[in-house]
């Protein structure tokens, strides 16, 4: 039966009036959108950014939607937000409960308690032998007692041989392409290695002058670095002053300068990469077994490119922690060598172990989950060089692309909440920001930034990432503008 008139108007009044509310609801919420657009676009245009760039993109992950793109399509150094592309892939392809294995070996036979041979420590690729910052790990003093103790428990009274660091399980290529002279010689500047000990650093203390600009007098370092000449240039500054020193010297080199300076009062120590991890972890074997009775005929040394030992008896494993654990490390207190092995042992399971492989393997990663690359150069896993770029609209299509892959939820663990851990313990402290950004930040000379996932008011979860370069500030004006931002994006959404 035909409709009347009167009741087609009934009927369209009636879908109007329920069809009110969602409009007006629409429209609200595209007004915020629009506000917060205008927001992003007046910070990035604002003085302190007028000479670099102020890059913002928000993501809704569920089909990838653009929610938000301020610059993202700038090229940008990302500094340790690197990490999350090293750590994120690394995840992938070894899993949470991976392990890394040291193997100790006689490389000859044992007599009535003499080795006529070799006493090898071969490593695996643990960058947490000896350290004391993963939960799991034994320190150094901790791993040459094991040693020593396994030698003397399986007979053996002297060797006749050498203590060899075994350094072969990489192609030796410990420093990326493109890193300063000013960091290598320092702790985050440490290079990688197949035999890491001691988080391939050593502390260097120094007595300071009883003035200021009075000469600083190095005393020790430790561990003690055998046949290393240092050229001390280091002065004395102002009490409180902190660590102003830098150690400059190349990876394997003998030759060591220290310049800059140290506060006036006590005793100070800085940190420096050991030359060679492999050979300081043979020097304190060898100290030990000859201090504990277990004559040692051979000398300490390092080999790097054939392994040694082969075909000689196993007589110890040293495990690593869990990777997971290691990468809590990694992610939430940034640390440098563990971003950088983990992007060699990316390579190793793509090639033969030389960096560049690891590399290519992460681009194929990005490529078949289709990152926007343009802008992107890759050449590290910590993010140290400064060749590296990125994207902001490439770092959250990758946010979003890794929260579909195996391991996700544990790697995710292993990134700072803001407000409670890591690199964000301290920030945005009584704002609901607080437990409601979990992230990764990067600083670098000039570049500061924050990328990772945002939980809205709404109960949405986002993908971000604020990437600022060359700016004129400091890092906590750039620090405040990121959270202002986070901030709307939270009341916005």
């Amino acid at each position: 039966m035909p409709l009347t008139t009167s009741f087609r108007i009934s009927l369209a009044i009636c879908a109007a009036f329920f069809a009110s509310p969602l409009i007006a609801q629409g429209s609200a919420a595209q007004t915020q959108s629009a506000e917060f657009s205008a927001y992003v676009e007046e910070v990035a245009s604002s003085k302190p950014y007028e000479s670099g760039v102020f890059a913002v993109c928000f993501m809704n992950p569920d089909g990838r939607t653009e929610l938000l793109n301020v610059n993202g399509g700038k090229s940008v150094l990302p500094a340790s937000c690197m990490k999350t592309v090293s750590s994120g892939i690394a995840m992938s392809h070894l899993g949470p409960d991976h392990r890394f294995h040291t193997d100790v070996i006689t490389s000859g036979s044992v007599v009535n308690g003499l080795l006529n041979g070799d006493l090898v420590v071969r490593g695996g690729g643990d960058p947490t032998l000896g350290s004391d910052r993963v939960k799991g790990s034994l320190n150094a003093l901790q791993v040459i007692d094991e040693i020593v103790s396994t030698t003397r428990a399986v007979g053996i009274q002297s060797i006749t041989g050498d203590v060899v660091g075994d350094d072969s399980y990489f192609p030796w290529d410990p420093i990326p392409d493109g890193w300063d002279w000013q960091d290598i010689g320092n702790y985050y500047g440490a290079g990688t290695s197949g035999l890491c000990f001691s988080d391939n650093l050593y502390h260097l203390r120094f007595k300071p002058g009883k003035s200021v600009n009075d000469p600083a007098q190095i005393i020790a370092s430790d561990p003690p670095l055998p046949g290393v000449e240092w050229v001390n240039e280091m002065r004395t500054g102002a009490a409180g002053s902190g660590d102003q020193g830098y150690i400059y010297g190349a990876p394997a080199g003998s030759l060591r300068w220290v310049r800059g300076t140290v506060p006036a009062g006590d005793i100070f120590s800085i940190r420096g990469s050991l030359p060679d991890p492999a050979l300081t972890c043979a020097h304190m074997l060898k100290a030990a077994l000859n201090s504990q009775g277990i004559r040692v005929g051979g000398i300490a040394r390092s080999t790097r490119g054939k392994s040694e030992g082969t075909g000689g008896s196993k007589i110890l494993t040293l495990e690593s922690p869990r990777v997971a654990d290691i990468m809590f490390n990694l992610n939430k207190e940034s640390f440098n060598l563990y971003a950088e092995m983990m992007l060699m042992h990316t390579s190793r399971s793509a090639d033969d172990g030389l960096r560049a492989a690891g590399v290519k393997l992460e681009e194929k990663f990005l490529k078949e989950a289709n990152v926007p690359m343009n802008g992107w150069n890759i050449t590290d896993g910590s993010g140290l060089g400064r060749t590296n770029t990125v994207t902001a609209i490439g770092m959250v299509h990758y946010l979003s692309a890794l929260m579909k892959k195996p391991h996700f939820k544990e790697w995710k663990n292993t990134i700072a909440v803001m407000g409670v851990d890591g690199d964000l313990a301290k920030r945005s402290i009584g704002t609901p920001l607080v437990k409601n950004v979990i992230g990764k930040t990067g600083y670098i000379g000039g570049s500061r930034g924050l990328v990772g996932y945002l939980t809205t008011h709404s109960g949405k979860e986002l993908t971000f990432a604020i990437l600022a370069n060359h700016f004129d500030g400091t890092m906590k004006s750039v620090d405040a503008d990121i959270d202002k931002v986070l901030l709307k994006a939270y009341e916005t959404w």
